[in-house]
């Protein structure tokens, strides 16, 4: 699962990669032997990924309502500490390049900190809040600011500029991740049923925007409601592993596993096709990834290895996109991707080791602390400490 993770990771920087080559460099993109599926349905698989390991630990290990506190407060330590490290990193890379370089946006520092200092109080608090604690960034995208206030104008209407106001262009779906883990404890522990209607909730949504001709980029993406079809479906996925894990078809898949990781690696590849064939295709292969994320979560949640890869997915997410605006326009088209890729991964290993996972072992003795006193959360989360990130 954890590599499954890493790879989501680098096709959104080979997306960003080849975007910047096109919209930025104007040339054009570089050839790969196969179409691979873009950086957006890269995100759309990891919010279901998301949703499968919030359902998880919300039966497993925050068993109840009065661990609620202590789940959002680990969810909020996992993932803010890398957030503020790497926009202050953004902000320090300003002044050593003498440019602001963010998306859709390139000046002088002057004429940054002057926009800035034009906007109307409200607007530039709401900007240093959404940049300082992530929530709100999506609804940057959304926005106009200027001296007169905000207005609502979504990215690609005139006078939008709200997105290119955040100060590491990819946390607008970290900010759509948190309105999720928000409403988590409320939701995920009801049940498959409760979980199948989002889904269902979440598939009419899309239906909606193709048949109204709404933009399929702002209100099938950006927005918010757009991600409930693939949260869900991963906490739908949850369900499955708990009937995998039920005798005897855990005995039999423990016999099988040859076969199992058969049907798990069939299931990514046949991911491919759907992405090249059909219309929407996330839409499409949400489905399959509901079933070959609970097999690939029973063969690799012991491993290791593969748990280490897969931690360093959040940090080559966070870093790449600063890492591409400052070496950008030095780079070629192809060196760039794989610049911007070994960057990452070396930024990721650092946030890793000296950032998460100290923090990390503190979030799981306050979980272990919580877990050992009497009450409803029992030992059995256990089994899925470290499993989810």
């Amino acid at each position: 699962m954890g590599s499954l993770r890493l790879i989501l990771a680098l096709l959104v920087v080979f997306f960003h990669a080849q975007a910047f080559t096109v919209y930025t460099q104007g040339l054009p993109p570089f050839e790969t032997f196969l179409p691979v599926p873009d950086g957006r349905a890269a995100v759309q698989m990891f919010y279901l990924i998301s949703g499968f390991y919030m359902a998880l630990v919300l039966n497993e290990k925050y068993k109840s309502a009065d661990t609620n506190w202590l789940f959002y407060t680990n969810r909020f330590l996992r993932l803010w500490p890398a957030v503020v490290i790497v926009n202050l990193l953004v902000i320090l890379s300003f002044f050593m390049i003498d440019e602001v370089r963010l998306f859709g946006l390139t000046t002088s520092l002057g004429t940054f900190w002057a926009m800035l200092a034009a906007l109307d109080q409200a607007s530039l608090a709401f900007l240093v809040f959404s940049n300082v604690f992530v929530v709100g960034q999506d609804l940057l995208w959304f926005l106009r600011l200027d001296p007169a206030g905000a207005s609502f104008a979504p990215f690609g209407t005139p006078g939008h500029n709200g997105s290119s106001l955040s100060l590491n262009h990819p946390l607008f779906t970290v900010a759509i991740e948190a309105f999720y883990y928000a409403v988590s404890p409320f939701v995920l522990r009801r049940g498959w049923r409760v979980a199948l209607g989002f889904v269902v909730a979440g598939g009419l949504y899309h239906v909606a925007v193709a048949a109204t001709g709404a933009s399929n980029l702002i209100w099938g993406y950006h927005f918010v409601g757009s991600a409930a079809y693939f949260y869900f479906m991963g906490a739908s996925g949850y369900h499955l592993y708990r009937q995998l894990e039920q005798e005897p078809v855990r005995g039999w898949l423990a016999e099988r596993q040859g076969l199992a990781w058969t049907i798990a690696l069939g299931g990514l590849l046949l991911l491919l096709p759907i992405y090249w064939v059909m219309p929407r295709s996330t839409l499409f292969m949400a489905p399959v990834m509901a079933v070959v994320v609970p097999l690939l979560f029973i063969l690799t949640r012991y491993r290791r290895l593969d748990r280490l890869v897969g931690e360093l997915s959040f940090g080559v997410y966070l870093a790449h996109f600063p890492i591409l605006m400052v070496i950008g326009p030095a780079v070629s088209p192809l060196g760039l991707w794989l610049w911007t890729s070994a960057l990452s991964l070396a930024a990721a290993l650092l946030l890793l080791f000296l950032v998460e996972q100290p923090i990390d072992r503190w979030r799981q003795r306050r979980a272990t602390r919580a877990a050992e006193r009497p009450g409803p959360v029992g030992s059995g989360w256990r089994r899925a400490r470290g499993a989810a990130s």
